[in-house]
């Protein structure tokens, strides 16, 4: 019987956890925690984590977690900033450098 409740209990956190993976591509996410919830910011990435999402780096000083996600962007953005604590989710700022034969430089 304990073998079949590991099984569910298993199938339960795969599912949630596959369903960031098998919904589209990955992307990356950039989350700020409020600064009246930066000394909760280990458990709101850990809820992150428990949602299916990749926690790459939990900035404590700053209030940034940076993670990856998978499936629809916007529907990810939306979930994210309904977990308590959440001040805002966006994509992270990219840059592109000049080829080095090009004017600009």
């Amino acid at each position: 019987m304990s073998g079949q409740a590991r099984k569910s209990g298993s199938g339960k956190s795969a599912s949630r956890s596959s369903s960031r993976k098998a919904d589209g591509p990955e992307h990356s996410l950039v989350v700020s925690v409020k600064d009246d919830h930066l000394d909760q910011i280990d458990q709101i990435a850990q809820k992150l984590k428990n949602e299916g999402y990749k926690v790459g780096q939990v900035m404590k000083i700053t209030g940034g977690i940076t993670l990856k996600g998978s499936g629809d962007p916007e529907a990810n953005k939306r979930q994210i900033r309904g977990i308590e604590g959440v001040e805002a989710v966006e994509a992270p700022a990219g840059y592109e450098l000049p080829p080095p034969d090009s004017d600009v430089q």
